[in-house]
């Protein structure tokens, strides 16, 4: 059977206007506008000239805050390309990256001095990979990466206070009102006989690695996370089943719920106690490296923490579970929070650009 006749490609309807058609259609765009029209296609940068994008990207204004953002126009005719505004200019997109290919990434140093979440080897979140989640929500598929290379999961033995423990991590990521939210929780089965240790809810916390527990201001632990460990393991008598409340770490704009159980025969050896910490994170729009939305969550250099929690956190009096809400009602958000406001009936929500 013969191969079918290969469908010729069409021509945009666009290109068969008349070149004074399209100049005057240009003539009513904006400077901003008539940038972005000429990078559409040849025909158009043909017959429209780079002249306005020319002035725009470099002479227009005079600040380079100004410049980055009129980047974002060549951001989008180039799918290939992300802009960096650490470093002012363009890097090439690394296909085979990602949070779980990191070390397979270009090195480059805007990479190590904007911050990570980490989860072991095997997932580094660093800020770029939330910029090119968000240019393919926003663009396209070819603009970046998709949400499944935020998945994760990992199975591993932990030393606390010299006992073998075993613990278990996830992650997912969503986009939810044109903001980046990341869930991650963390699962640690220790021996009864750890229970009145002293100091045993502080250990437990800096054995979860730091995309669950960690934030700018501090390696471990969110407001108030080790107390709330340490009320459920210093219950008398001790019950089977705990959840706490949401609560909301206004350092690093993080929702986070505690879950503990026993597990095992009554009065056995065997008894043991898993402990669940599972946040929510607001990671922001991917904008800016210097967003302090971004900036409050991830450890800098390595494992240095630098500044004090206030300096990043820019909505310390958010309501707890808005953040979790999101997450998992995608859209259907009762609460808007920082995700948005009301005008009438209408849901605006927060830009990209």
């Amino acid at each position: 059977m013969d191969d079918p006749a290969p469908i010729p490609l069409q021509e945009p309807a666009l290109h068969k206007l008349p070149v004074e058609i399209i100049q005057e259609i240009a003539s009513y765009l904006s400077k901003l506008e008539k940038a972005s029209f000429c990078l559409s296609s040849r025909f158009t940068c043909y017959a429209v000239g780079t002249q306005e994008l020319h002035t725009l990207l470099r002479h227009a204004y005079g600040t380079k805050f100004d410049r980055r953002a009129n980047n974002r126009i060549l951001e989008r005719a180039f799918p290939s390309h992300w802009f960096c505004a650490w470093c002012d200019k363009f890097h090439r997109h690394d296909r085979a990256g990602g949070p779980l290919d990191f070390d397979r990434e270009t090195p480059r140093e805007c990479a190590q001095f904007n911050s990570f979440l980490r989860c072991g080897p095997g997932f580094t979140l660093a800020y770029h990979h939330v910029r090119l989640a968000m240019n393919r929500h926003f663009c396209g598929p070819e603009y970046g990466i998709p949400l499944d290379d935020f998945t994760y999961s990992s199975k591993q033995m932990v030393k606390i206070l010299r006992a073998n423990c075993q613990m278990e991590t996830i992650t997912k990521a969503r986009i939810v009102a044109n903001q980046f939210l990341l869930h991650a929780a963390c699962t640690v089965t220790i021996p009864l006989r750890l229970r009145p240790q002293r100091d045993i809810a502080s250990e437990i916390t800096k054995a979860m690695p730091q995309v669950v527990v960690g934030h700018r201001s501090k390696e471990h632990g969110h407001k108030d996370l080790v107390g709330v460990i340490q009320r459920f393991l210093s219950m008398m008598p001790p019950q089977d089943f705990f959840q706490s409340e949401v609560n909301y770490c206004g350092q690093c704009s993080t929702d986070y719920q505690v879950t503990c159980r026993y597990l095992g025969p009554l009065y056995s050896d065997l008894r043991t106690i898993e402990i669940m910490v599972e946040v929510w994170r607001n990671l922001g729009v991917g904008k800016s490296p210097f967003d302090a939305l971004w900036r409050a969550h991830g450890e800098t250099q390595g494992q240095k923490v630098v500044g004090k929690a206030k300096t990043w956190s820019p909505m310390d009096k958010s309501e707890a579970g808005v953040i979790k809400e999101a997450f998992q009602k995608e859209g259907e958000l009762e609460r808007l929070g920082q995700f948005g406001t009301l005008q009438g009936n209408a849901l605006v929500l927060k830009s990209w650009g």
